[in-house]
């Protein structure tokens, strides 16, 4: 029914540059860096109980706060194939419920001395953190040794999650640059471990039976490393962990079966289909560098020059010469095992072609020639500079320590981290960027409008075409088919219905939808339906199609939510649509003109179709549909899946369940088997809502 409900979460940071007359010193040669003032780096123990547990012990007596890293070698690389996301649930539910405490119990009992918990899982890690003041460390030791030791992983606590987790997922697929940055993983990772990614599917399939296996499997002794840093002693923080852990058992942890990333021969464009989309996000690269080659500090160097800032050459060219984005910018993974390079923006959906264009011109701009001394310089002066204060608290510390080890990298990385930077010249810069930056072997992953682009950006590279999800599409099946069905509209009759709204958990509020049929002023039986929506979301939408064949009349819409507007007024004649549309990403209306193909309704109209239509399990239909969002043409695919007996506010309904197949993605129509077929309820799992039939009257 209301496919306009979006979930945008955009933000937008206003970046000003104040350019200055060029005086007469301006073409002096740049004074050279200032000398490097000595950064001294808390003291830094290691040492490794008789069970194999490593322990990493960071002196800072500063402030009176400990921060305490437990990290098991367990990451999401480990997840097996169809349970994907499974180190993510373990390490969740670790602190969910142990043998003396409830999930409650157990924060309540860390909050009560002003500490605070965190979880969090990598592809190669999964980690527990505890932040407290350090006068009740004891209290952190008895907390991780509770929930490591005795954990009972509740099906209650399991549910909730595994919900919040689908919710998160489903909300994904609204939010493009979200899947631009996982096909992005997928296709340059490949079979390899860090090219997984969850799914909806593999959420449902974890069992408490796969974490406690996995669990008991991996969160042994000698396969996990302890972070202590802040006002600790590494002698006290020894005893402590000898106390409360020493008798961790050891055992034989699962090892990551590692493939070899693929390898392109020649750059290859990946374009993932958004109808309707104003922008297109784009990001490019291919593999990167293993965690100890030793050309990192001039990679550092080389990236900040290319797109590693707001002055770096990416973002003044997108962003400050062209306008086409609010920001470009490209960055070097650094992983246990391969990392990746990309480089990535979103901009203006006309200008998708011309944006590739450009980043790979700077690319081999890099890879090619000499940077300048001012920019090398300016680059050394930034990572230097900034180094100190990415290590000002426990919790940096701790990071940066635990972020080393785990890569395998020792203590002597962060030591000689600065020297290291200021060693770079102009020659290492061209020799590494030349060896490591690949334009001519890049993925180019775009998520936007294929119809918009396509032919353009197929002549930069050979292009590959796919749903936003994922599966692949070929361009014939873009293209808008007639339609010729016979609908019966005679049992839609005139009526008023109240719907709740809610996304996720969250009621929005009711929505009042009224049908009504009239006569034009030539006699032509109409149907309008208005709905309506007031509080934290606004609606005001009123359609009108002709009753015989349910084409459109005219169509007017205003939505908001919060400072984000969607508008639509348009009208038709037999052969085509006219009037304004504006997205939730655009900043403006814009007109459009448009032909129509046999059988057009619109969006608003779709319930009506199909309950005017036979229907039985496995029936399917497609329409060509009116997208009020970008002013264009869309078909949808519906399919009836099977009956179901649903209960909803309005009465218990025996209903059929229809498959509503988008380009954006999916949703499910509950039309009531009774003729007429009214909308029942309806669910939007990418923005993870729901309507439900509250009321119904005529």
């Amino acid at each position: 029914m209301k496919r306009q409900f979006k979930n945008v979460l955009a933000g937008v940071l206003a970046l000003g540059v104040l350019s200055l007359a060029a005086a007469p010193y301006a073409k002096e040669t740049p004074p050279p860096p200032e000398k490097i003032k000595k950064l001294s780096f808390p003291g830094y123990n290691e040492f490794t109980l008789k069970n194999g547990m490593e322990i990493v012990a960071v002196e800072q007596h500063e402030q009176p706060m400990v921060t305490m890293y437990l990290v098991f070698h367990a990451g999401n690389a480990l997840d097996p194939k169809g349970k994907e996301s499974l180190a993510s649930f373990t390490i969740d539910q670790l602190n969910k419920g142990t043998k003396t405490k409830s999930a409650l119990q157990l924060a309540e009992w860390i909050e009560s001395v002003g500490g605070s918990v965190g979880s969090f899982s990598t592809p190669d890690f999964s980690a527990i953190t505890v932040s407290i003041l350090s006068d009740y460390i004891d209290v952190a030791y008895q907390y991780l040794q509770d929930v490591t030791v005795n954990p009972t992983f509740p099906e209650d606590e399991l549910e909730n999650f595994r919900e919040r987790t689908k919710t998160a997922l489903e909300l994904e697929l609204s939010d493009p640059n979200a899947m631009a940055r996982r096909h992005f993983s997928e296709v340059v990772y490949g079979d390899h471990p860090y090219g997984k990614n969850p799914t909806v599917e593999s959420v449902k399939a974890i069992t408490r039976d796969d974490m406690v296996a996995f669990y008991q499997k991996n969160y042994v002794a000698n396969n996990v490393l302890v972070g202590a840093v802040g006002d600790v002693k590494a002698n006290d923080v020894r005893k402590a962990m000898e106390k409360y852990f020493g008798g961790l058992q050891a055992g034989t942890p699962e090892k990551v079966a590692l493939a070899n990333p693929p390898e392109l021969a020649k750059t290859k464009i990946f374009l993932y289909h958004r109808p309707g989309a104003v922008q297109t996000e784009i990001y490019i690269g291919h593999i990167g560098l293993k965690p100890d080659n030793p050309d990192w500090p001039a990679v550092n160097v080389g990236n900040r020059i290319l797109g590693g800032g707001s002055d770096a050459r990416l973002f003044m060219n997108l962003r400050e010469a062209k306008g086409w984005t609010y920001g470009a910018y490209s960055g070097m993974a650094r992983e246990k095992d391969y990392g990746s390079f990309q480089a990535h923006a979103a901009v203006r959906t006309e200008v998708t072609d011309s944006a590739v264009t450009e980043f790979m011109k700077e690319i081999e701009r890099i890879k090619t020639e000499p940077v300048t001394e001012n920019d090398l310089n300016n680059a050394k002066s930034y990572l230097i500079g900034n180094f100190p204060i990415q290590i000002e608290t426990p919790e940096q510390i701790a990071g940066k320590v635990v972020e080393n080890k785990i890569v395998g990298l020792g203590k002597e990385e962060l030591e000689t981290y600065r020297t290291r930077l200021e060693a770079v010249s102009i020659g290492d810069v061209t020799r590494v960027m030349g060896k490591y930056l690949h334009p001519d072997r890049s993925y180019i992953v775009l998520v936007g409008d294929a119809l918009q682009t396509y032919d353009k950006v197929s002549k930069i590279a050979p292009v590959e075409l796919f749903d936003i999800a994922g599966a692949p599409l070929s361009y014939d099946a873009l293209a808008v088919t007639p339609a010729d069905y016979q609908y019966d509209t005679s049992k839609i009759v005139s009526m008023k219905a109240t719907y709740s709204l809610n996304v996720q958990t969250m009621a929005l509020g009711d929505m009042n939808v009224s049908l009504e049929k009239m006569k034009n002023e030539g006699g032509e039986e109409i149907i309008q339906v208005s709905s309506n929506l007031s509080g934290m979301v606004t609606l005001a939408e009123t359609s009108a199609f002709k009753a015989s064949n349910l084409s459109p009349v005219s169509f007017k819409r205003t939505f908001q939510m919060g400072p984000q507007t969607m508008e639509a007024d348009l009208t038709f004649t037999e052969t085509s649509g006219s009037g304004t549309v504006q997205s939730m990403e655009s900043q403006e209306p814009k007109k459009v003109t448009f032909d129509l193909v046999k059988g057009t309704i619109l969006d608003s109209a779709v319930e009506y179709a199909v309950g005017s239509l036979p229907l039985g399990v496995n029936v399917s239909y497609r329409f060509p549909v009116v997208d009020s969002q970008s002013g264009g043409l869309q078909s949808i695919d519906v399919q009836v899946i099977e009956e179901v007996e649903l209960k909803t506010p309005a009465g218990n309904f025996a209903t059929y369940k229809v498959k509503v197949k988008r380009p954006e993605g999916e949703a499910f129509m509950y039309l009531r088997k009774d003729s007429p077929h009214i909308l029942v309820k309806q669910e939007v799992p990418s923005q993870a809502m729901t309507i439900e039939l509250k009321s119904l009257s005529k």
